[in-house]
């Protein structure tokens, strides 16, 4: 999984885990659980499970040494990648 990106056994992209400390300084608050899910070398989705019962999926881009957060074409949050 860690090299192809995908799941062995069914072909899919895994979820992985978002440590809250990352989900905080996007300006999220009563997350209780936040997951990003690769698509492809530059995209990926970030599901987010709320303390409320809600649930959303942001859609997360990669340009360079840099990615962005947006929700239905809205962008919010633009990050950088450390190594």
């Amino acid at each position: 999984e860690f090299w192809t990106g995908e799941n062995p056994i069914n072909g899919k992209s895994p979820l992985v885990d978002i440590p809250m400390e990352k989900v905080k300084q996007m300006g999220f608050n009563g997350v209780d659980k936040a997951q990003i899910q690769r698509l492809n070398a530059n995209n990926a989705e970030l599901h987010l499970e709320f303390e409320s019962g809600d649930k959303a999926t942001f859609d997360v881009v990669r340009k360079d040494m840099g990615y962005t957060v947006s929700y239905r074409g809205v962008e919010f949050f633009k990050g950088k990648i450390t190594q």
